[in-house]
């Protein structure tokens, strides 16, 4: 992902595959592969950035890819890592307050309360 959806936010159309390759590095790590646990903690991260929308009927139309990214992080949490944990659980409470805010593209929205969690690491 560009520097620019970093910091804007991703277009919510994006959501889907970002879970579906979270599933993919989350089957690998389950089976063994340790190689994919440092990959998926930072695409773990990538669900607590803001995801925007370009169109007004966006958020209606991805609401399944909503419910599969926060199927994905759930499954995520299978994996015994400590770090992975951190990401999902800290993933997961800016998500939530992202969806609560109805994806807004307001700066001073994206502002979330959570920052504090990850930054104190």
């Amino acid at each position: 992902f560009c520097r620019t959806c970093r910091d804007q936010g991703m277009p919510i159309r994006h959501l889907d595959k970002v879970a579906e390759i979270t599933d993919m590095l989350t089957k690998g790590a389950l089976e063994g592969v340790t190689l994919f646990l440092e990959p998926l903690r930072e695409l773990i991260e990538l669900h607590g950035f803001p995801f925007v929308r370009e169109r007004s009927f966006e958020a209606l139309e991805f609401t399944k890819a909503q419910l599969s990214a926060i199927s994905a992080l759930s499954r995520a949490m299978e994996i015994e890592d400590v770090k992975i944990h951190r990401e999902v659980a800290v993933a997961v409470s800016r998500f939530a307050i992202q969806a609560n805010k109805g994806y807004s593209t307001n700066v001073q929205e994206k502002q979330l309360p959570f920052q504090i969690i990850a930054e104190s690491e």
